[in-house]
């Protein structure tokens, strides 16, 4: 992921920097990232980023099913905990520098909330992504996913500016047709 900042007139840009390497974790970890919501500024300042990151090569290929991924000759790999999943950017100096904070159960969740359906009647992949972020309280954050193959929208809570995060879980009767989900904090008048 890269930033290039503007001139406060608007008339020049800043040369392009990374802020998240494609090979985050060294060489041969490469996993594409995803931005889909927006940035937001938090009333402490900082400025948070949802993104997701996956390096399944089965769900960048968005086969139907395993059956005719594996027919194609296609297979799908574990997730790397380390490489996929979806969380937010934290800048805590205006752009300056960036820190990544992931959901930690993020493919765990994704197993347990699709159930039986898979394969054999086995667990089927609930594919969450394009994340959106939303302050909760202070320092609270609501992160909110789309599911291609679960039928709802889930959500994740911290209360730490993305350091620790809950574990995925579906809203209740909020479905999902496999959209993307934008949120925003409504502000009171006056």
């Amino acid at each position: 992921i890269r930033v290039a900042v503007a001139s406060s007139d608007l008339t020049r840009w800043e040369d392009p920097r990374t802020i998240l390497p494609l090979e985050e974790n060294g060489p041969g970890s490469a996993a594409p990232k995803v931005l889909s919501g927006r940035l937001i500024v938090a009333a402490g300042g900082e400025w948070i980023l949802p993104f997701c990151r996956d390096a399944s090569p089965l769900t960048r290929a968005k086969w139907p099913t395993e059956e005719r991924a594996a027919a194609c000759g296609a297979r799908s790999p574990p997730l790397d905990q380390a490489t996929s999943g979806c969380g937010v950017l934290v800048s805590m100096d205006t752009g300056a520098t960036w820190q990544a904070r992931a959901v930690p159960a993020l493919s765990a969740a994704k197993s347990a909330a699709a159930g039986a359906g898979g394969p054999n009647g086995g667990p089927i992949s609930t594919q969450l992504g394009d994340a959106s972020v939303v302050e909760v309280g202070t320092g609270g954050l609501l992160l909110l996913l789309k599911s291609r193959t679960g039928g709802h929208v889930y959500q994740s809570l911290s209360s730490s500016l993305g350091a620790r995060w809950t574990s995925p879980r579906p809203i209740g009767a909020l479905p999902n047709p496999d959209a993307k989900v934008h949120s925003f904090r409504l502000q009171p008048a006056g």
